[in-house]
């Protein structure tokens, strides 16, 4: 009897350690059954990551940057199946390779086009050979609160021909990106695939710590002004802080982290605070537009910071650039003050975008009075806790937009390769209701739960105990305003706390 208990504990003993990550995880050394190849912008690569831990165990994450920081330019991951997806059977080894620097249209859109050259993607050798692990362990990216690289590869090679990816992934749907926000032509590329609306990408505007210092509150007209190139200086403005109420702020250069043509990030504060396009001959041009960028592409992120450097309207090619630059100016140490375009997925409070920990480098502002949350103990965008985005579900703060799925054409989600089922079972846990990382939602961390996203109400069947879904949508149209649904049962008022 007494053996047989042994042998009891000693199975149990095995099961438990051929359950862990570490017992399963992949590794570098082992050759990918599928490489799947997706685009898009700089704001979905953790969305990618999020549905990745759905769809696959032990997986981990690839980097060619030092330091355990992410890649610039590309999201590796590569894990096991955790169940069949069609084509492509469960316990299959898969890397996923998105591309997501120069913006979502360029990446997330354009590719999707029959016009497209594609988009050119690591060779998978350069990837694997020689990756060590970060410390971080193997097959561990899914954790909860994990989510950093657990391998760094050396500089990625990349393949000789471009590759169109499976789908793409914009911040806003495809037609928004016309005019001043089409880094091609007026008229936005048709694409012969279907999109489908994902969930709500809340953006925010962030500023150094230097300038939160002295002011929590922009209002419409502020931004306007910013990004138009009428407030070049930061004594146009008042502050709101404790001696600074009411007075106008010390004199200073603004420096404007803006984005690039084509960056979802910047088609939606174009939408949000110029009324372009849905204005027509109303919309406020952004300065860069009539006058180009002025502070170069990614300027203060690759160069020492000028402490006299004046008026900067810096083209940012990715959020992680904006990041970047907000942290070198929080350190510069001489009270330059910045602004910059930044969606919510970039919490200040976590360790990555801090310069010294526990102080944040930068801060969201609320905008016309109204933050994206109540930014009280537990509930604040800007601090160690958790956020409900409150204020964005009840439709009262409405710098947020519906990201999109792209594919290269109306039948490929249904074309039965391995691309396609891969590709679809994707569609699906982007449309998640419970994909979303509000205060309320299991898990709460990342990456088993989304920060910086709601779920849009067109994807919510019901409001009945869930939290995390707006009450209002703009139905995939960005030009159009929020509009309140009453038609799923249980729903919630307009203006109420669904939290």
């Amino acid at each position: 009897m007494k053996l047989s208990t042994k042998a009891s504990y000693l199975a149990c003993s095995i099961a438990a350690a051929l359950g862990s990550n570490a017992a399963f995880a992949v590794g570098p050394g082992v050759a990918p059954d599928f490489v799947f190849y997706y685009g898009g912008g700089s704001a979905e690569p953790q969305a990618v990551g999020a549905a990745a831990c759905r769809l696959m165990s032990n997986v981990d994450l690839y980097t060619s940057t030092a330091g355990g920081k992410a890649d610039g330019k590309y999201y590796i991951l590569y894990g096991t199946t955790l169940v069949a997806h069609g084509s492509v059977p469960a316990s299959k080894n898969v890397m996923v390779m998105y591309k997501f620097n120069g913006g979502s249209y360029p990446n997330g859109g354009i590719p999707q086009s029959s016009a497209s050259t594609g988009l050119p993607y690591p060779t998978v050798a350069s990837v694997t050979a020689g990756a060590v692990a970060t410390g971080t362990g193997a097959g561990t990216y899914c954790t909860p609160g994990n989510g950093t690289p657990t391998f760094q590869s050396g500089a990625f090679s990349i393949e000789t021909s471009n590759r169109q990816p499976d789908f793409g992934l914009t911040d806003l749907e495809v037609p928004a990106f016309s005019g001043i926000n089409n880094p091609l032509s007026p008229a936005p590329l048709a694409l012969p695939g279907a999109t489908a609306g994902i969930y709500d990408l809340v953006f925010g505007m962030a500023v150094t710590s230097q300038l939160y210092a002295q002011k929590h509150n922009f209002t419409y007209a502020e931004i306007n002004g910013i990004l138009a190139g009428t407030i070049t200086n930061w004594n146009q403005l008042y502050g709101d802080q404790p001696g600074f109420v009411g007075a106008a702020l010390p004199a200073g250069d603004v420096i404007l982290l803006d984005r690039n043509v084509g960056s979802g990030h910047k088609t939606s504060s174009s939408a949000e605070f110029l009324g372009y396009p849905q204005l027509g001959p109303l919309s406020t041009q952004p300065t860069s537009a009539v006058n180009g960028y002025a502070g170069g592409t990614d300027g203060l992120g690759t160069a020492p910071v000028v402490c006299a450097a004046g008026y900067q309207d810096v083209q940012e090619t990715s959020a992680a650039g904006s990041v970047a630059d907000l942290k070198l100016l929080a350190a510069a140490g001489c009270g330059l003050r910045a602004i910059g375009i930044v969606s919510m997925d970039n919490p200040p409070a976590i360790a990555a975008n801090q310069n010294v920990a526990g102080t944040n480098a930068y801060d969201f502002v609320a905008l016309n009075g109204t933050a994206v949350d109540t930014g009280t103990a537990g509930d604040d965008e800007n601090s160690a806790g958790a956020t409900s985005y409150v204020n964005a579900i009840k439709g009262n703060y409405t710098d947020f937009y519906q990201a999109h799925f792209n594919t290269k054409s109306p039948t490929f989600l249904t074309s039965g390769t391995p691309g396609a089922d891969f590709a679809s079972a994707f569609l699906t846990q982007l449309k998640s209701a419970s994909l979303p990382g509000c205060s309320g939602s299991p898990g709460k961390k990342f990456p088993g739960n989304l920060p910086g996203v709601i779920t849009d109400l067109a994807n919510a069947t019901t409001l009945v105990g869930v939290t995390c879904v707006s009450v209002s949508s703009r139905n995939g149209n960005s030009d159009s305003l929020l509009t309140p649904f009453k038609t799923i049962p249980g729903n919630i008022t307009l203006g109420s706390d669904p939290i």
